[in-house]
């Protein structure tokens, strides 16, 4: 079997289901393991084994949802207060068809140790 530590995942929906199921999967093989969830109870409740983000600069790009600052706040929350992640940057793309540009990218690739891109990018 490869070697697969130190990989990370984005799972949505990861509350329930199959998407809380690749989360233990991944997390058995040694991925670190970042999930979403609806509401921040349920991604409480579904990121209990979550580990490995302590010290880490997590970075968010996603389109302009309305809710997007409401969203990524929540999970910063508790990414920066069950789980030691450092800081948590976040960026609002103008539109989901457009991917973020390049110098968005590569900036807060200089800046984090983890980026998470939503649609289109």
């Amino acid at each position: 079997m490869t070697d697969e530590s130190g990989t990370i995942a984005l799972v949505t929906g990861a509350a329930h289901g199959i998407g809380l199921e690749v989360c233990r999967q991944l997390a058995e093989r040694g991925w670190t393991v970042v999930l979403t969830a609806r509401t921040l109870a349920r991604a409480r409740e579904a990121a209990k084994g979550l580990a490995g983000l302590a010290g880490k600069v997590v970075g968010f790009i996603d389109n302009a949802k309305p809710n997007f600052n409401y969203l990524v706040d929540d999970l910063a929350e508790l990414l920066t207060s069950q789980h030691g992640v450092k800081r948590v940057l976040k960026r609002q793309k103008r539109s989901a068809s457009v991917p973020a540009p390049d110098e968005v990218i590569r900036e807060f690739a200089e800046q984090c140790d983890l980026v998470i891109t939503g649609s289109g990018d």
